[in-house]
């Protein structure tokens, strides 16, 4: 088994204490005090995104490991990777999502919704927090209440995540 380059718990328990206390909606400018309070650098921002360094996990210095997508003015999506490939490049992406979604059932406790080996937490201000297993990282993914009611109406009448919208159901 290889080492993960994993965020430590204290900035995994801080992020989640922080997303879960979001007032929806948040504006663009609001994220920037949001970063700001999690120590956050801002890395790129556009009219429709921000891209921010968290220090979480080891990088390049230029490169982003937390994104936000914005819609009209308002936070949609917030997107942190809380690990990456180690020192040697070698990742272990099932390891770290087992250990990041032990520690944030700790925290957050059971999830409410599962797409495989990724844990939903439904949030008492309407988003929801997605810990979800990418190509070689796992990110802590939060969305604005408009959005997590989509994907609940989507779960209660049983249609897939893995449809693809347009086609026949």
């Amino acid at each position: 088994m290889t080492t993960q380059n994993i965020a430590d718990r204290s900035s995994v328990a801080r992020l989640s204490e922080v997303l879960t206390g979001l007032s929806w909606p948040v504006s663009k400018q609001e994220l920037t005090g949001v970063a700001a309070e999690l120590g956050w650098s801002e890395a790129r921002s556009t009219s429709r995104s921000a891209r921010y360094r968290t220090g979480y996990i080891e990088s390049p210095e230029r490169v982003s490991n937390a994104s936000a997508s914005v819609k009209d003015e308002s936070v949609t999506e917030i997107q942190v990777k809380l690990s990456g490939a180690d020192a040697r490049g070698a990742v272990d992406v099932a390891g770290a999502r087992r250990q990041l979604g032990a520690e944030l059932a700790e925290i957050l406790g059971e999830g409410s919704a599962r797409q495989g080996s990724d844990i939903a937490w439904d949030l008492d201000n309407g988003g929801r927090l997605w810990l979800k297993s990418l190509d070689t990282s796992v990110a802590l993914i939060a969305l604005q209440p408009a959005y997590a009611e989509i994907e609940r109406r989507e779960e209660r009448t049983g249609i897939s995540p893995d449809r693809v919208p347009g086609e026949a159901i």
